[in-house]
């Protein structure tokens, strides 16, 4: 079970999705706004629903990383910032791949064929949001899990 900071303690799973939801859920809201943004945008514009979906997986992470990237470069020491862009690069890369490529624009796809714009976008962001949360969060447990193991060699 991972060690919650300083303190050497462990962490309930109510500790660690607090600790999740503090880093992600601000970059998801953003993430939201821009995903219906983009698939509106298209069908609005006389797009195709399949095209809109792609669109608003792209806007999606346009959101969701403006976000992320703002909040690490400001967080990061200022010597410290490609470094910073580097981890984000570890913890997301992946998941990314996958999510960008294959999942999210077939499940908004799937999500609107089957509920509609109005909800399918959701729905199928959200079906996305859990494979690529697997995931980055599995990323990121393992970089924090080595950032400790650095810290501290003997234990």
């Amino acid at each position: 079970m991972p060690v919650n900071g300083e303190t050497g303690a462990r962490e309930s799973i109510g500790e660690r999705a607090r600790r999740w939801l503090a880093r992600y859920g601000p970059a998801e809201a953003a993430a939201i706004i821009a995903s219906y943004a983009g698939y509106f945008g298209v069908i609005e514009s006389g797009g195709w629903p399949l095209l809109a979906a792609w669109v608003a997986a792209i806007t999606e992470n346009i959101g969701f990383y403006t976000i992320m990237i703002w909040r690490q470069l400001r967080a990061a020491p200022a010597g410290q910032r490609w470094q910073a862009m580097v981890r984000l690069g570890a913890e997301f890369g992946p998941a990314e791949l996958v999510d960008s490529a294959l999942m999210r624009p077939l499940a908004v796809a799937v999500g609107v064929a089957m509920l509609g714009p109005a909800w399918g976008v959701l729905a199928g962001k959200l079906a996305a949001d859990a494979g690529f949360y697997l995931m980055a969060i599995l990323m990121h447990e393992h970089l924090r899990a080595r950032d400790r193991s650095a810290a501290d060699p003997s234990g």
